[in-house]
């Protein structure tokens, strides 16, 4: 059975997260963590999101926050 759509709050805080298939790394090198926080930027600024915390693993990562 599928999963129910959430339903978005303007003024929610949201945990983000995303795993590799498998575990499988995402992040290899120094340079793949930079890009994604670099693009990480640029979508938060341009979505006008606030980021409260985030952590980032070789094959996972979690963002906490608001729309």
């Amino acid at each position: 059975m599928p999963r129910r759509k959430r339903q978005l709050i303007d003024s929610g805080i949201y945990h983000v997260y995303n795993r590799g298939n498998d575990r499988q790394r995402l992040f290899r090198k120094d340079e793949d963590f930079l890009f994604f926080l670099d693009k990480l930027q640029k979508e938060k600024e341009s979505l006008r999101a606030k980021i409260y915390h985030y952590c980032l693993m070789s094959n996972h990562f979690h963002l906490l926050l608001n729309n």
